[in-house]
């Protein structure tokens, strides 16, 4: 028995939290326990945060953009990694929808500004890592099963095996939305956790790899 039912508009359409056939997160159940705490950190690694009704949780202060030394806002079409964010950590507010962990700090990585290299998105890894993130969310990859980069999968060794005060750093990244039957990179290395998506009846998504 859960007791914690959010009063967020959009909250009944996120199934992911709470569904009648139970293919959800029990996210209702963790609430009576824990929102998360503000000393839990997560790096965005997206296209960048603006502040936001439902992102008070929001440390712009933290925010980095690798490819100008920018401070992780969105460039003008950037709207995804808001989204990821609200995912992650929208406030418990009466608005918009309800975060997973709404007392968690995040920050910005922007990667999306356009011509970041390999180096670049190294560096947002390791900047989140140096940033004291416990946690770094990465909705994105490349579109290949095979591709590899060196010096970003130095990177992702460095934050996994270093990161949270050496108990490594908890790396997030999207299994790829290219219907392929394998997981794409970065999200087949092994120093992270993939995550695909399901439909609200509990199957792979026809899109996610």
């Amino acid at each position: 028995k859960h007791h914690l039912t959010p009063s967020d508009t959009y909250y009944p359409n996120q199934f992911q939290m709470n569904n009648s056939n139970d293919i959800d997160c029990d996210a209702p159940e963790a609430w009576d326990i824990s929102r998360g705490d503000a000393s839990i950190r997560v790096a965005v690694i997206d296209d960048g945060l603006e502040s936001h009704p439902d992102l008070g949780n929001l440390n712009t202060s933290r925010g980095y953009s690798p490819a100008n030394n920018g401070n992780g806002t969105p460039n003008a079409s950037g709207a995804h990694g808001v989204a990821c964010a609200g995912i992650i950590g929208a406030s418990h507010n009466g608005v918009g929808v309800a975060g997973v962990a709404p007392n968690v700090e995040m920050f910005s990585v922007n990667i999306f500004l356009g011509g970041e290299s390999s180096a670049d998105l190294a560096n947002a890894i390791t900047y989140s890592k140096n940033q004291g993130a416990d946690v770094l969310s990465n909705s994105w990859g490349f579109s290949s099963c095979n591709y590899s980069v060196d010096v970003l999968n130095s990177a992702l060794a460095d934050a996994r095996n270093n990161g949270r005060n050496g108990k490594g750093c908890i790396i997030v990244f999207a299994s790829g939305n290219d219907s392929y039957s394998c997981v794409s990179y970065p999200g087949n290395n092994t120093n992270v956790i993939a995550v695909g998506a399901i439909t609200n009846t509990g199957y792979r998504s026809s899109y996610s790899n």
